[in-house]
């Protein structure tokens, strides 16, 4: 997401460890980082109980020094964006 302020533009980074604040600018950067360990997906099953579509959560744990926390990232956000042709 990009904000602008009267002085420069700032993009936001795909995803900073609420632990240690780690940040990857890209999803690209976080799927290469090979201290980010998948260890699975979460459901959002509240979401299909009200007739909207499933939007779950693809879970991490960034594996890096002493950190180990989880990091819960939507899965949408991993979508391949498919160039108009």
């Amino acid at each position: 997401m990009k904000r602008k302020s009267n002085l420069q533009t700032h993009v936001d980074p795909f995803k900073r460890c609420s632990l240690c604040s780690h940040e990857w600018k890209t999803r690209e950067d976080f799927l290469n980082d090979r201290h980010n360990r998948f260890d699975g997906y979460q459901c959002a099953l509240d979401r299909v109980r009200e007739g909207l579509p499933a939007e779950g959560l693809l879970i991490f744990t960034h594996c890096q020094g002493r950190c180990g926390t989880s990091l819960a990232i939507l899965a949408s956000r991993f979508k391949a964006e498919i160039p108009a042709g």
